[in-house]
């Protein structure tokens, strides 16, 4: 399925369903766009809070004014680093020259900020605070793109449902199919292509990949299971940005709701982030402690890493976030945050 980029200005109209890329430091949501600059067409940070664009050129952050914004339905983010990006990745533009740019984000300071992957610079470029930052590890958007023999197990099927019914709690997901990724590589193509060649060689598949949705749904299938609610209803793996912090959050569509747990309470978040597929186990932990396969959920604005924890407590099973530096987990839970230091860790198996 094809991408589609519809051009627009930083003062709007904005069309519908443009693809969310992340949040600003002060909670702005960030849109993925893409602009001409230099001779090169860059991916792009829109802000529309903001009537605001920027894109990474030079060593600056600079500010456009005319944009095309990324028009999608069934995109998801995975992780990568050093200029890798996966099979399927978008690309957002290209250098003058006819290397491929692709859309990614990451972290800094507080943001979950759009930038360009550079495979031949081995990192992505995000424009921040007035400048082009280099980051080495970040995640990509793409297309699912099926492999040899059959189905994959990472991707978007079109039949989800807003309030999935009939749900059953099953902590065991199906084993993941080969996943390709596309190394560093010029091209002298200058294509909206959404398919990267495929490489030589296979790698190991990544645990696991993040779709944004909204508490009004949809919600896709597949999604990780993280334990049950008091009165039954399954609960998801999810994560959402709070005052610069990317929080593990609880996800229950039975209930339309998300919650993160900060500063002593428990926080209702309309946008998130779900986890789909990979191959998990839970772990038992205490006191902070994490198990070496322990995949990490989110951050805070320090950068200390918080994992993804549950434990049993009024009758559910509750996930919430582990903050080593705090030696707990902390449950979102009736309104409170409530601090645990027995737990399990959600880990890659």
């Amino acid at each position: 399925m094809a991408t589609t980029w519809i051009p627009t200005s930083v003062h709007g109209p904005y069309p519908p369903h443009m693809v969310p890329g992340g949040v600003d430091s002060d909670g702005a949501q960030i849109f993925v766009g893409r602009a001409h600059h230099g001779g090169d067409l860059l991916p792009a940070k829109v802000i529309p809070d903001k009537s605001a664009a920027y894109v990474a050129y030079g060593g600056q952050e600079t500010l456009v004014e005319h944009v095309e914004v990324l028009v999608h339905k069934q995109l998801i983010w995975d992780t990568a680093s050093s200029g890798q990006v996966p099979l399927g990745a978008v690309v957002g533009g290209h250098t003058s020259d006819g290397e491929m740019l692709y859309v990614g984000r990451a972290y800094h300071e507080g943001s979950q900020t759009i930038g360009k992957v550079q495979c031949s610079h081995s990192c992505i470029y995000i424009p921040y605070g007035g400048a082009e930052v280099s980051v080495p590890t970040y995640e990509c958007i793409f297309i699912i793109v099926i492999m040899s023999g059959g189905y994959p197990h990472y991707g978007f099927h079109p039949d989800y449902l807003s309030n999935p019914t009939g749900l059953s709690y099953d902590p065991t997901e199906p084993s993941a199919p080969s996943y390709a990724f596309a190394g560093r590589r010029k091209s002298s193509s200058s294509s909206g292509s959404t398919h990267p060649s495929l490489p030589g060689s296979q790698v190991k598949p990544p645990a696991g990949c993040w779709q944004y949705c909204n508490i009004n749904g949809p919600f896709p299938p597949n999604m990780v299971r993280a334990g049950v609610d008091c009165d039954g209803d399954v609960i998801y793996v999810g994560r959402a940005f709070h005052e610069g912090d990317m929080v593990p959050a609880k996800v229950i569509p039975t209930k339309n709701v998300a919650f993160v747990c900060h500063g002593g309470e428990e926080v209702l978040k309309e946008d998130f982030e779900v986890l789909r597929y990979g191959a998990f186990v839970w772990e038992y932990a205490s006191n902070g402690i994490v198990p070496e396969t322990a995949m990490k959920i989110g951050q805070t604005t320090d950068g200390e890493p918080l994992y993804m924890g549950r434990a049993i407590y009024s009758g559910s099973q509750t996930p919430g976030k582990v903050h080593p530096s705090h030696g707990c987990c902390y449950l979102p839970f009736d309104g409170a945050e409530v601090s645990v230091t027995e737990y399990e860790v959600l880990c890659i198996r």
